[in-house]
């Protein structure tokens, strides 16, 4: 370490700007946001405050008048999430071939079961915009209940991190103090 330190910071240091320009490209923006929305706590957090953006977003510019196929072109860059706006083109594709915004949700997988059903009942009763802002009312009221266990899981890692330095501290300290002793 003493000896190479420039070599593994300035190797850390290109990893970091290259996985920056990574997530820059579309693809890297994809895999970014996939492989987010599968760490346990953080991922359910994120796809709440992408779906709660989707929700709020569509039911204002969907009652305000707006066709639906523009309408879905609004919302991929509304959501923030790559995963989900891939999800979105494909849903206004076969929107736009014919099918019904119920049959594009249906094999989108970044949208929970909830926002399928709400998504099936407003078009079934005319009242799509009403709700999808109940939806996202309801996950306004769930975002901060996510970031709680959050924190609590943050905290649970930064404890355990602090305890293995301490340990680590303690055992640097003392095994040179037990060498000297057995030399004796």
């Amino acid at each position: 370490m003493g000896h190479w330190w420039w070599l593994i910071f300035g190797g850390l240091g290109l990893a970091t700007i290259g996985l920056k320009l990574y997530f820059q490209t579309d693809s890297g923006a994809y895999y970014r946001d996939l492989y987010l929305m599968k760490v346990p706590v953080i991922g359910g957090f994120i796809q709440k405050i992408a779906l709660s953006r989707f929700s709020k977003s569509f039911s204002l510019i969907f009652a305000s008048g707006l066709d639906l196929l523009r309408l879905l072109d609004l919302m991929k860059g509304v959501v923030g999430n790559q995963v989900m706006a891939r999800q979105i083109a494909t849903i206004r594709s076969r929107v736009a071939t014919g099918e019904s915004l119920t049959d594009g949700f249906a094999d989108a997988d970044a949208f929970p079961p909830l926002i399928q059903r709400l998504v099936a009942v407003g078009e079934k009763t005319g009242s799509l915009d009403n709700s999808l802002m109940r939806a996202s009312r309801y996950l306004d009221k769930e975002i901060p209940r996510d970031l709680k266990k959050a924190f609590t899981v943050f905290e649970a890692f930064i404890i355990a991190v602090l305890g293995a330095v301490v340990c680590v501290a303690a055992m640097s300290l003392l095994m040179p103090i037990m060498q000297i002793r057995g030399n004796m």
